[in-house]
């Protein structure tokens, strides 16, 4: 994470690092996943768009793109919270 791994890369099988992290039940991981995750993607609609990361509408967008970037589903058509819960990782 620290030399700018890439939150949205998926394997063959659509899996993300958040979906790994979350298997195994890496809540420190999960959780810089989900702060590189908006902060990367309130960035890039604030460039989109031509405004500031604080612009109101900037930061609707964000969360709902956010939000629908968390539901991502792997070949299997399990979100990360999916994984989390059927591996019996309830902390993350």
């Amino acid at each position: 994470m620290q030399y700018g791994a890439d939150w949205s890369i998926a394997d063959k099988d659509k899996c993300t690092p958040m979906h790994s992290a979350a298997k195994f039940g890496h809540s420190t991981l999960i959780n810089r996943l989900h702060a590189r995750m908006e902060t990367s993607i309130t960035e890039e609609i604030a460039t989109e768009r031509g405004e500031s990361i604080r612009s109101p509408g900037v930061r609707t967008a964000a969360k709902e793109a956010l939000a629908k970037a968390m539901c991502a589903k792997d070949g299997e058509g399990r979100s990360a919270l999916h994984l989390a819960a059927r591996y019996g990782h309830e902390k993350a």
